[in-house]
């Protein structure tokens, strides 16, 4: 019902405490009812308020053009490649790589990450890369592999089996 129906129903002495309420009411903004609060209402239960996230963290900018760019390119190169498939040329080179403007690279072994990643792997990777520095001489370093054709019969030490491989084994 609008206030012109309204007014019509209520009589003439009504009306003069009508309206201040109608506009009381209808120009208030009303509070979101929270089924939580009245359900954990006289239990011990504690009310936990949620915080909102944080809004210092910029906007970061689109690259829907670059990304749509190279989605066009990938199929036209899937196009040229099932077309080269039917008539039996040789395959065309495929697009070479995109880098993503978003992602960090690694300064230890090249790979690209965003920027969750990028943190914890560029610590793992650093670990990794002081592990390998050590010179050969040095504790820690591992040794050179050798393959199994350079023993000889009697060149491993007493109590190691020789390999299953090994021409001379019974």
């Amino acid at each position: 019902m609008n206030d012109f129906m309204l007014s019509s129903l209520i009589s003439a002495g009504n009306s003069i405490l009508h309206v201040p309420i109608c506009r009381k009411v209808f120009n208030k903004k009303r509070k979101p009812f929270d089924s939580l609060k009245q359900r954990l209402q006289g239990t011990e239960i504690l009310t936990i308020k949620k915080k909102p996230p944080a809004k210092n963290q910029p906007e970061k900018k689109s690259n829907w053009r670059q990304q749509h760019e190279n989605f066009i390119t990938a199929i036209r190169a899937a196009k040229l490649a099932t077309i080269a498939m039917k008539e039996g040329r040789p395959l065309p080179p495929p697009p070479p790589p995109t880098i993503n403007p978003d992602y960090i690279q690694c300064p230890y072994c090249m790979r690209r990450f965003n920027e969750t990643a990028a943190e914890r792997h560029i610590n793992f990777c650093k670990e990794q890369a002081a592990r390998r520095a050590f010179a050969p001489g040095q504790k820690g370093a591992k040794a050179p592999a050798v393959s199994n054709s350079s023993f000889k019969k009697g060149s491993l030490p007493k109590g190691f089996p020789p390999p299953r491989h090994f021409p001379y084994s019974k």
